[in-house]
């Protein structure tokens, strides 16, 4: 049997690096793939953490509605200097300090979806997508729906297993960014705008575990208002791909080691008992073991070089007491993209 099914991380996501120019459409490529999925900051100024996907629509007419990781405001409804569309091996941005001003350095952390009909329901599902993208090979969806305000509907993610990171936005109205993580279980959520410790509540997923067809939503307007539109970022966990997890700090200058059975290319994380910023980082931007850069989904600020985070073959280590990332006694929660180092994929097996 297969370690794995996806021998090559990048068909499905990849990090890519590129510069602003002055002029006013600019297309980027390199990407490996064309995306569904991108999430944009510029490096080297305050711009803000950008979200655009492929459902709510990406192209020529309609341009990018972007939604903001550090901000709780609904979507842009002013597009034309966003994202003028995804092609096959990347996208093209415009004169914008979110995804492509002048003289600024950005990176695009981009996933792959494409399926965009026949999703599963099992005739289990209360609330019908708008619209939706899903990859099950890969585990990684995009649900676009719109809110009835009653607890206990469910609503369809495509992935076939059970999600271990959902992350919900109101696009109407100004409402927190709503992640699960199964660490934490369906009675508690984070806010991904917010440096705020783990909240609990069952108004959010209504005190019910997603399944392999569906998620469930509580009656609050942050995740399920009447008549409102949200989009649902959902990805499971799968075998030498991508990873959610839970560790404990030990303060120790040579810290945690995480396994994740693969060689990070893109790690996510936040202590959730402790008021600290969400970390980012990736295997593409400068920065080597041990001063690898981070960003900060929830500020816009620049880049950070001072994390000290080994990226190795089969997990990340951390060599720093930090608090915002190895807390004695803290606990954190993470989600992780990276390449097997088992299969056919003539793929050493190397930290970075």
């Amino acid at each position: 049997m297969a370690f794995t099914t996806i021998n090559k991380s990048s068909d499905f996501f990849n990090t890519l690096l590129y510069a602003g120019t002055s002029a006013t459409w600019t297309a980027h490529s390199g990407l490996g793939f064309q995306p569904n999925f991108t999430w944009h900051k510029s490096r080297t100024s305050t711009g803000w953490h950008g979200f655009c996907d492929s459902v709510r629509g990406v192209d020529a007419s309609s341009g990018c509605k972007a939604v903001y990781s550090n901000s709780n405001n609904a979507e842009e409804s002013s597009t034309s200097e966003y994202l003028d569309g995804y092609q096959s091996d990347g996208f093209t941005v415009g004169l914008n300090g979110t995804f492509g001003a002048n003289g600024e350095d950005y990176a695009a952390w981009c996933w792959k979806m494409g399926t965009s009909s026949g999703i599963t329901t099992n005739g289990s599902t209360n609330i019908t997508p708008l619209g939706y993208s899903f990859n099950a090979t890969a585990g990684q969806s995009i649900i676009y729906y719109n809110g009835n305000q009653t607890g206990g509907d469910k609503v369809p993610h495509g992935l076939g297993v059970k999600p271990s990171l959902i992350i919900v936005k109101d696009v109407v109205d100004a409402n927190s960014w709503n992640v699960y993580h199964v660490s934490n279980g369906a009675t508690k959520y984070m806010l991904l705008d917010s440096s705020e410790t783990v909240n609990t509540n069952t108004n959010r997923w209504n005190d019910t575990e997603p399944d392999s067809v569906n998620f469930t939503l509580g009656a609050s307007a942050a995740v399920n208002g009447n008549d409102n539109n949200y989009i649902a970022y959902c990805f499971a966990n799968k075998r030498g791909y991508s990873r959610a997890g839970k560790y404990t700090g030990d303060g120790a200058s040579s810290g945690q080691f995480i396994y994740t059975g693969f060689k990070p290319s893109f790690i996510l994380v936040k202590c959730e008992t402790h008021a600290e910023p969400w970390l980012l980082w990736d295997n593409k931007r400068a920065g080597y073991n041990v001063k690898n850069y981070r960003l900060n989904p929830n500020q816009n600020v620049v880049e950070n070089t001072s994390d000290e985070i080994d990226l190795l073959s089969n997990g990340f280590k951390f060599r720093s007491s930090g608090a915002h990332l190895n807390g004695d006694g803290r606990t954190y929660i993470y989600m992780a993209f990276g390449q097997t180092i088992v299969g056919t994929n003539n793929i050493p097996a190397t930290a970075r």
